[in-house]
């Protein structure tokens, strides 16, 4: 008797543990979110990418009962780097709770140490790699967008298609140049590569992340091209400020459908596209995992908030590719992909 009421006591001093685990990790399918959840984004209020996290956390919310606050952690003077490091120093901090999440992108990579023109007056700082390797760092939870690039020109060239472009530049090698958004980007991998496959030469010129004074050089004449966001050109393409060539990307983009896709000018493997994810600390539960997941496939369920996205000149992720392992598998192979480019270039990824 005395063995079965021990027993009985440990079954039921383990039984009284249950609810208190579950309140503790605020996992439970009825209990998460109990509290509003913190979304840390490395861009300051007012830029394209706060708009976007507040379009998001605004949809979160309604689905999830709880508030979702946008927490910017923009670093200083604009540095890619820093901001990076601010965001990731504010998740450090937090609990692998679920309540704090973290907007990221795909990162950048460490660059050659090739010394590249720069246009008269436009200085460069040390260019820093920027982001997290979310697969090794963090918990990926969903996709909330890809960026498709597009390659822009100034109208001081005498061109108007791509094809004019390589034609001319093969006519004048090493007079044209080509902008990106920093050394090791996406978008300077693009510029060299398109300059590889078309036979021509131009000299790459790195500027800050965003892309905006990359373009703003093309207008005034500093540069002849950038390969850049879509989103970042939208509102110079639409002012007709540059003329916009090719998208790189598998089909055309929404939000500029007059602009061919690379491949149409034969250029079948140049698609690339960065992204932002939403991220968690490592050690956060699978429960709150999943059911921030679901909630950011059923943000895009609204008809408005996808036009909103598309109009921005982002493609949105297909439910059916967005969950936490699909969009960890994604990351991995995003990453793979990347550093097969970029071992022959002198850089890694991170």
């Amino acid at each position: 008797m005395a063995v079965r009421r021990t027993g009985l006591g440990f079954l039921i001093w383990v039984g009284s543990l249950i609810p208190a685990v579950v309140f503790a990790s605020g996992v439970g399918d009825d209990a998460y979110p109990t509290r509003p959840i913190t979304l840390v984004i490395e861009f300051p209020a007012g830029d394209r990418e706060d708009l976007v996290a507040r379009h998001l956390a605004e949809a979160l919310a309604d689905d999830l009962g709880q508030r979702v606050v946008v927490s910017n952690q923009p670093g200083g003077a604009g540095n890619a780097a820093l901001a990076a490091m601010a965001a990731m120093a504010a998740m450090a901090k937090a609990d692998a709770d679920g309540y704090t999440v973290r907007l990221a992108m795909r990162p950048a990579a460490t660059p050659e140490p090739a010394v590249e023109r720069v246009p008269e007056g436009h200085s460069r700082g040390p260019f820093s790699a920027r982001g997290i390797d979310v697969s090794r760092d963090g918990v990926p939870v969903g996709l909330i967008a890809h960026l498709p690039h597009v390659l822009v020109m100034g109208k001081h060239v005498a061109a108007e298609t791509l094809p004019d472009v390589v034609a001319l530049a093969k006519e004048s090698p090493g007079e044209f140049t080509c902008a990106s958004t920093g050394s090791g980007s996406t978008t300077h991998i693009l510029c060299d590569t398109l300059g590889e496959k078309a036979g021509v030469s131009w000299t790459h010129v790195p500027y800050g992340a965003g892309g905006t004074s990359a373009i703003t050089d093309v207008i005034e004449g500093e540069v002849d091209f950038a390969v850049v966001t879509v989103a970042s050109a939208l509102r110079f393409i639409k002012w007709d400020l540059v003329r916009p060539l090719a998208v790189f990307s598998e089909s055309r983009v929404v939000a500029i459908p007059s602009v061919p896709a690379i491949a149409e000018h034969g250029y079948a493997d140049l698609e690339a596209q960065d992204w932002y994810a939403i991220v968690a600390p490592s050690g956060t539960p699978p429960q709150a995992v999943s059911r921030l997941n679901r909630a950011i496939n059923e943000a895009y369920s609204d008809v408005e908030l996808q036009k909103r996205m598309v109009k921005l000149g982002y493609v949105l992720p297909s439910p059916e590719s967005n969950t936490p392992d699909a969009v960890r598998a994604f990351i991995s192979g995003d990453a793979e992909r990347q550093g097969e480019v970029l071992e022959p270039r002198g850089m890694k990824g991170l």
